[in-house]
């Protein structure tokens, strides 16, 4: 990863027809980079796909991107990290309990279990809402599989699970397609 620099030097320049991307390995002048913001605006065109869900903190920048980083700011500190960590342990224990019951079985993918634990560590430390894995021994999960917000048809469980297993879908498909899909 450092050989470019080892190379070049600590910092250069990439140049292509339609962009330059400015590469560096100087520590004084990344604390320049990330501290200046307005100096050194990010290209958010390039994460408008995260806009799926409305925009954000990483598809925003100026006014509305302090607006958005006041709002998160509060809950970005040191005893939510620790809750973080604590869950993170938690569910990394309940995925090898999941793999260790397929017994014999062979785990050749990963990724959606993986997707699945960092999404139950969301939804528990962003939302409070303990999710189960698949084939855990909790009557909890069962209440709350079968629980639905006025108005809503499926239940806060189930639609974390839909929106995991179709994640690649909402991300790329297009809004109407999303809109008339989310109606049926």
């Amino acid at each position: 990863m450092y050989k470019p620099f080892e190379e070049i030097g600590n910092s250069f320049y990439l140049v292509s027809y339609d962009s330059i991307f400015f590469f560096t390995s100087d520590a004084g002048v990344i604390n320049q980079i990330v501290s200046r913001r307005e100096a050194f605006p990010r290209p958010v065109e390039s994460y408008t796909l995260l806009n799926v869900f409305g925009r954000n903190l990483v598809s925003t920048e100026g006014e509305v991107w302090k607006r958005h980083r006041k709002i998160i700011s509060p809950n970005v500190n040191e005893k939510n990290n620790a809750l973080v960590f604590t869950e993170s342990i938690y569910e990394a224990q309940q995925m090898l309990n999941t793999w260790v019951r397929k017994k014999g079985r062979t785990i050749k993918d990963i990724s959606e279990d993986t997707m699945r634990m960092a999404l139950h560590i969301i939804t528990q430390v962003g939302f409070g809402v303990k999710l189960y894995w698949p084939g855990s021994e909790s009557k909890e999960q069962t209440k709350l599989d079968n629980v639905l917000g006025e108005g809503h048809s499926m239940s806060f469980a189930k639609s974390i699970d839909v929106t995991l297993s179709n994640l690649l879908l909402v991300l790329l498909a297009p809004t109407w397609f999303i809109s008339t899909y989310s109606q049926s």
